[in-house]
Formats: C-alpha cells, sequence, structure tokens
C-alpha cells in the first residue's frame, strides 16, 4: 500500500540521514583532535604527522586516533615540567602501548588509554587493575636505582613522570608490541576492520564539513537574528511564545482524540458482538 511504502522509505530517509550525520560528527570530532595535535606539536607536527601514518598502516589503527593519542600525551607531559623532545618520545612510546595493552588484556582502545594516562598522573588503580603496581614507593625506588634523585631527595613533577613512565614500559613489557605480534587473530582482524571504517566514514564526513559549516554560519545568523529581535521585543516574543505553546497543546490533545475515538469504536463493536452473543445464549429454546 501507500502507507507501507510511505513508511519505508522515511524509514530509508531517516537511516540514511543518521549514517550521514554519524560521519559529520565524527568528522568534527577529528578536526577538533587534529587542532590540538597542531598545537601540542608545533614545529614537529609535520614529522609526527609522518610518524602517525606510519604506525597505522603497521597497525590497522586509525591515523587520526593516533594523532590524538599522540597530542594528548605530549600536550599533557609537557605542561608538568618535560623538554618539547622527551614530551614527544614519551607521547610515541605511550601511544604505542596503549594499543597493544587494549589488544594485549582485550580492552578498548580508550579504556588502554585512560588508564595509562591515569597512571602517569599518579593514579595506581586503573593499572593496578591489570596486575601492572605504579605506586608512590615504586615510583621512588624505581628513580633511585637509575639515578634520577639521590636518597632523601624530594623528586620534582617531571622526574615523577618519567620515573612512572619508565616503571611503566618496564612492568608492561610483556604486552609491548601485541598488537601487530597478534595481527592476525579475529579479535585484531576486527580492531583493524572498524578502523578502516571510521578512516572511511572520517573521510566522507570531512568532504561534506566545508557545506556544513557553511550551512551553520547562515543558521547560527538567523538564531542571532531571532535572539535580537526577542530580546528587543520581549513583550510580543512572549505572546508568539504563548500562542505556539497552546497550538502545540491542541494538536498534541487532537492527535490523542483522533487515535481514541477509532479504539472506542472498536472496542464499542467488540461490546455489542459479546451481548448480542449472550442474549442469543439466553433467549435460545432449550432442547
Amino acid at each position: 500500500t501507500c502507507k507501507s511504502v510511505g513508511l519505508k522509505l522515511a524509514a530509508l530517509g531517516a537511516t540514511i540521514t543518521g549514517t550521514f550525520t554519524a560521519m559529520i560528527v565524527g568528522a568534527a570530532r577529528i578536526e577538533e583532535a587534529d587542532g590540538l595535535f597542531e598545537v601540542s606539536m608545533g614545529n614537529m607536527t609535520d614529522a609526527a604527522r609522518r610518524w602517525a601514518d606510519e604506525v597505522s598502516r603497521a597497525t590497522g589503527m586509525t591515523s587520526a586516533g593516533i594523532r590524538e593519542q599522540l597530542g594528548t600525551f605530549k600536550v599533557m607531559t609537557e605542561s608538568m615540567g618535560l623538554s618539547a623532545e622527551a614530551a614527544y618520545t614519551l607521547a610515541q612510546n605511550m601511544t604505542l602501548l596503549g594499543y597493544d595493552i587494549a589488544s594485549f588484556y582485550n580492552k578498548t582502545d580508550e579504556e588502554a588509554f585512560l588508564k595509562l594516562r591515569a597512571g602517569l598522573m599518579g593514579e595506581t588503580e586503573p593499572l593496578k587493575q591489570l596486575g601492572v603496581v605504579v605506586n608512590e614507593t615504586s615510583v621512588e625506588l624505581f628513580a633511585l636505582q637509575k639515578g634520577m634523585i639521590r636518597a632523601g631527595e624530594t623528586m620534582t613533577e617531571a622526574q615523577k613522570i618519567v620515573a612512572r613512565y619508565g616503571l611503566i614500559l618496564e612492568r608492561t613489557n610483556k604486552a609491548q608490541t601485541d598488537l601487530v605480534r597478534t595481527a592476525d587473530s579475529t579479535t585484531n582482524q576486527w580492531r583493524r576492520f572498524t578502523a578502516q571504517i571510521k578512516t572511511l566514514s572520517g573521510q566522507i564526513g570531512g568532504a561534506l564539513l566545508p557545506d556544513v559549516n557553511r550551512f551553520l554560519h547562515v543558521l547560527n545568523g538567523i538564531m542571532g537574528g531571532f535572539r535580537e529581535f526577542a530580546q528587543q521585543n520581549q513583550e510580543l516574543a512572549g505572546t508568539i511564545a504563548r500562542v505556539a505553546f497552546g497550538f502545540g497543546l491542541t494538536a498534541t490533545a487532537l492527535s490523542a482524540v483522533a487515535f481514541g475515538i477509532p479504539v472506542l469504536i472498536h472496542a464499542y463493536r467488540n461490546l455489542a458482538k459479546v451481548a448480542s452473543a449472550a442474549w442469543a445464549a439466553m433467549t435460545a429454546p432449550a432442547i
């Protein structure tokens, strides 16, 4: 029927719209993450981008995701006192380790990176859940053994970061390179497949971003005009809002009535049938 075809077309349209909306939102997120990446990398941006592409080809993970983690680790550790070069090296190793931990412990990438960032910041519980203990005592002992401090010295924040980083690398040695080592496993092939879908989705969404951006500029201009009108004509705006609200309530009530009448008619007909059957049974001659 026409109604059935209409419903199917509406469902198809909603699915297509939802898919492209998700692509655009994903591309916008990549755009924002790349902004952080470029600011954090500074004059290392081109080299870091090439490195991310190489890792992407080797592991199958998205280049955008690698850049996001690389930028996040660098800006986090550099802000705590590490030099740009030291923070970049740390960021590279932590990015690789995050994907390896996700593969080795069967965690999502986000879970693995959250645990690593927490460990670098001195939170012990997230990594402890994986059997990796990086507490204050072990960090201080590591720093003493590596000659970073002398007995009784207080560690700076930068020294603590470097000591936690070294200790994390030391205590996760079995997980390192696991993503490449087990690349042919079903789980990691699935990771690679979903990463390729994300990459394709981001590329398609990225191609649409300029048009979406222009549309949003126009839309924001229109909304700004409405806002200024409402500020300058508050009484009129209030009247319009009340009328619109009343119209909405009326439409809702009418739709409820329109839906309810057929239901009541159907119920009445069924009741009439039951009553007729009961009357027939009572008035039937006895055999």
